[in-house]
């Protein structure tokens, strides 16, 4: 990578960081009430990031256990590892005569087989806990040589968002 490609992104990063600031105040409020071991600060000096069970002061878990049901439903409603949660079409009706249905059948089987073989289901439940929570949520999907392929789950805090390509 040139100097002026890394500096432009790490310019970036920085903007991105900076705009973050506004809602960090909101989140750590949040991590506090209903997860206070996830949200990660880098840091911040939060007690969560250092996992002291003791330090963490709640008064009761019911914020803990509204979010995981939440992200319990939301986990079963839309992407189920008991039954089939999405289906490849053509939208071109001759390809589809002319085999691409049967093709996509059987991709449709290994990508089933794939999030099966890898840790995808346990990633989404957590990213369900993230979007319940914060109201936004990011999963890194990497390729892996035994399992296909391998994810994670990040927490607020670890990554930056943007809605623009610039």
């Amino acid at each position: 990578m040139d100097a002026e490609k890394k500096k432009h992104y790490l310019r970036r990063l920085a903007a991105l960081e900076q705009e973050r600031q506004s809602w960090e105040g909101h989140w750590r409020e949040l991590a506090a009430m209903f997860l206070p071991r996830r949200a990660r600060f880098l840091n911040a000096g939060d007690k969560a990031n250092q996992g002291k069970k003791s330090e963490i002061n709640l008064v009761d878990s019911t914020g803990i256990l509204a979010a995981r049901t939440l992200a319990s439903g939301m986990q079963s409603g839309l992407t189920s590892p008991a039954r089939p949660w999405f289906r490849l079409t053509l939208q071109d009706a001759e390809a589809a005569r002319r085999g691409g249905a049967a093709w996509l059948r059987a991709v449709q089987e290994v990508l089933e087989n794939a999030f099966a073989r890898s840790n995808f289901y346990d990633s989404a439940h957590m990213l369900y806990h993230e979007l319940d929570v914060f109201g936004t949520g990011c999963m890194l999907v990497e390729e892996d040589r035994e399992t296909t392929l391998r994810c994670r789950a990040l927490t607020v805090g670890e990554y930056c968002i943007d809605t623009n390509a610039s």
